[in-house]
């Protein structure tokens, strides 16, 4: 019975690896760059080159004007919504500049992060616009799948070891 035990294990967890760690479908990018493209100062909306914007947990977001001299946005900053839980483990700067970064926390499951971009336009005046990121879990499916798999299976595992040593210690 132990044997069988075993050996399940050990299938279960060769599957399981060669699922999370040989998988090539899956990558993640290191870091996102959102890029200010365009402001529009009549609707007070700005253009950016994702929008929504996908990112990964546990990943660096970044934020530039693709042009502060031609598209209308001079200075940005970006604000969390009251609504939106907290997603940074470092927060972006609430200081406007021609960029912002943030660092996002560790997910293990998706998320949306709702923020806004307060801007000036080249003129000097206040504008709104409310984007959104989608966040994706900090690990793939699969991986996800082996962390599981594998905390399911310490207990089993502990539990055969200890009745081997006890039935060691009767014989």
């Amino acid at each position: 019975m132990t044997k069988a035990i075993m050996s399940l294990a050990k299938l279960l967890g060769f599957i399981v690896i060669f699922i999370g760690y040989a998988n090539p479908s899956y990558s993640q990018p290191k870091n996102i760059i959102i890029t200010i493209l365009q402001g529009n100062k009549s609707t007070h909306k700005i253009t950016l080159d994702q929008d929504p914007a996908t990112a990964w947990g546990s990943k660096n977001v970044k934020w530039v004007i693709n042009d502060p001299n031609t598209n209308n946005v001079k200075t940005f900053r970006i604000v969390t919504k009251s609504t939106s839980p907290e997603s940074f483990k470092r927060k972006p700067s609430i200081n406007y500049s021609t960029t912002a970064d943030g660092d996002l926390k560790f997910h293990l499951f998706g998320d949306r992060y709702e923020y806004r971009i307060e801007w000036y336009d080249n003129e000097g005046q206040p504008h709104t616009h409310d984007p959104k990121i989608s966040i994706k879990p900090s690990f793939s499916l699969a991986k996800q799948l082996l962390i599981l798999c594998l905390l399911g299976l310490a207990p089993i595992l502990l539990v055969v070891f200890a009745y081997n040593k006890l039935k060691a210690r009767r014989t």
